[in-house]
């Protein structure tokens, strides 16, 4: 079990030095910002430092996280999603996220990465839109219930990158304002816990 673990420990290094996440035994920029994120933090990385999030509109750049973090897959019909999307961005974070899948399997961690999944992207645009919560679900099989909490990882998960890239980056703007696009009503916690 142990000799298991240390070969998975040893993959993940050498996956971390073939991306250009580490040099001998010291981070790079993509291994510092990488490091402050907790959770899909190779698939944002990449995308980062590969431009695919620049210069996005903010619901696209909102619609994007959703996608990353959105895992519930098998309920119900899967919706479809226009390729061309802003610009072919669900292709780019695709592609993206499709290479780094192909790498870490080089490396033999095949079932370690994420690959996005785009079936809330009309409730997001939705939300976005200002629709009220219940027509949001008009738009998913999900439950209300997996919809908010996505909703709320995507928000925290765009908060850490924000935390973690470069303040004059034109993207540390975005994230902001795509937060605040998607963090309001019943997605925004601390709101919730206001009212009791």
């Amino acid at each position: 079990n142990r000799r298991e673990q240390r070969r998975i420990l040893d993959a993940y290094v050498a996956l971390l030095e073939d991306l250009g996440y580490v040099e001998g035994r010291a981070l790079t920029a993509r291994g510092r910002v990488a490091r402050m994120i907790n959770g899909y933090e190779l698939q944002v990385t990449q995308a980062c430092f590969e431009g695919v999030l620049e210069n996005l509109p903010v619901d696209a750049l909102a619609i994007v996280f959703v996608g990353l973090v959105y895992g519930e897959r098998g309920r119900g019909e899967i919706p479809w999603v226009p390729a061309k999307l802003f610009c072919n961005v669900r292709t780019s974070v695709q592609r993206t996220v499709h290479d780094l899948v192909v790498r870490a399997a080089d490396h033999g961690l095949s079932a370690t990465i994420q690959v996005p999944d785009w079936g809330l992207t009309a409730a997001t645009q939705a939300w976005l839109s200002g629709a009220t919560f219940e027509h949001v679900m008009e738009h998913t099989e999900a439950t209300p219930g997996d919809v908010v909490r996505t909703f709320r990882m995507a928000v925290q998960l765009m908060r850490q990158v924000r935390r973690a890239i470069d303040p004059s980056w034109d993207l540390h703007e975005t994230l902001g304002r795509a937060m605040e696009a998607l963090n309001h009503d019943v997605v925004d916690a601390r709101r919730q816990l206001e009212l009791g």
